[in-house]
């Protein structure tokens, strides 16, 4: 990888991040990573003290689809965690630059 290619990458990675760190409360967005697609939701939440929680998480794009929590989005990657029932902490590391975010579903509105 060139110096302009890693320029380029670190540029794109920082543009994502500053999207995600961006959304709203009740928002979700549609992305696609390693050929699955996922759901990315933001929450907010107001403390009476008027301190603001913001909570991310990542879901399979189905009907039941599992999911996990958001713990830290670096520069390069978003640090993803769960527990399952026996409080066993699983983590994974997603990697901004490989998560597309140009999902554009066509609608068919053709009448039979």
């Amino acid at each position: 990888m060139t110096n302009q290619e890693r320029y380029q990458a670190k540029k794109a990675a920082a543009h994502k991040r500053e999207m995600i760190l961006g959304l709203g409360d009740d928002v979700e967005v549609k992305f696609q990573y390693g050929g699955k697609t996922y759901r990315l939701r933001s929450s907010l939440f107001t403390y009476s003290d008027g301190r603001v929680d913001h909570s991310l998480s990542i879901w399979q794009d189905t009907l039941f689809g599992r999911g996990m929590n958001v713990d830290k989005v670096t520069d390069t990657s978003l640090k993803l965690y769960n527990f399952d029932l026996m409080d066993t902490k699983t983590t994974y590391s997603m990697d901004i630059n490989k998560m597309d975010f140009t999902i554009g579903e066509t609608e068919d509105n053709t009448q039979i």
